[in-house]
């Protein structure tokens, strides 16, 4: 017998989402050696640094647990997340970030490590998204940005071919149904490590890769910007 599954485009947009969040993608033993090892990378490289932006923040976990003297910042666009965030030594901005970060000035460290980005209408507003947090990194500074691992979801070398030429693979477009609560999450987009390089790569005068132990297949992506 078929399930009928509730769909759910923008999950972030209900407070239960919110206050459930933490307890569903950070905290559960599956993730959690990841996220610890994020927040050690996060401290690591704050050690040179004054400001901090994390972008498509959700519910703050890195901001608040990151051990930093630096000025922190967070930015998303679901008031519901920013209210289960919103602490008094935090700095928080309400943004629909593919539309722009301009006015929230420039930061000696972006990060992105959740997948907000994965919740666009096309993989051309995933790529905007990409371009405007790269847009607020300072001279010098550095953007870390957290992607499905290619060598997991694409395939080798993220090229096949036919009998008339090779096929690239940019994206992949996905569902992803929820067992405990039902919920579908439609047609996610997440971008092929290569396309995010291709995209704010340019820009940057070094650029590594971080493997991270998750059983979800989650890497990241250091880029570190020209000049000082």
């Amino acid at each position: 017998m078929a399930v009928d599954k509730t769909k759910n485009n923008k999950p972030y947009t209900t407070k239960k989402y919110a206050e459930h969040y933490n307890n569903t993608w950070i905290l559960p033993d599956e993730v959690k050696d990841s996220v610890d090892i994020e927040i050690q990378i996060l401290e690591e490289l704050l050690k040179d640094k004054k400001t901090w932006l994390d972008t498509a923040c959700g519910t703050g976990y890195h901001l608040q647990n990151v051990k930093s003297n630096v000025r922190k910042s967070g930015v998303d666009r679901s008031k519901q997340m920013l209210e289960t965030a919103y602490t008094d030594d935090i700095t928080f901005y309400k943004r629909d970030i593919v539309k722009g970060l301009y006015d929230l000035g420039k930061y000696d460290l972006v990060s992105n490590l959740g997948y907000g980005y994965v919740h666009q209408k096309s993989l051309l507003d995933v790529l905007k998204f990409f371009e405007s947090i790269s847009s607020v990194v300072s001279k010098g500074g550095d953007l870390l940005i957290g992607h499905d691992n290619p060598g997991f979801w694409f395939p080798e070398d993220n090229i096949t071919s036919n009998t008339f030429g090779d096929v690239t693979f940019k994206a992949i477009v996905w569902d992803y149904y929820e067992y405990n609560t039902n919920t579908l999450y439609p047609d996610c987009i997440s971008p092929h490590r290569n396309l995010i390089v291709e995209t704010v790569g340019s820009d940057y005068e070094e650029i590594l890769d971080i493997k991270l132990p998750t059983d979800w297949k989650k890497d990241a992506l250091l880029f570190k910007r020209k000049g000082k």
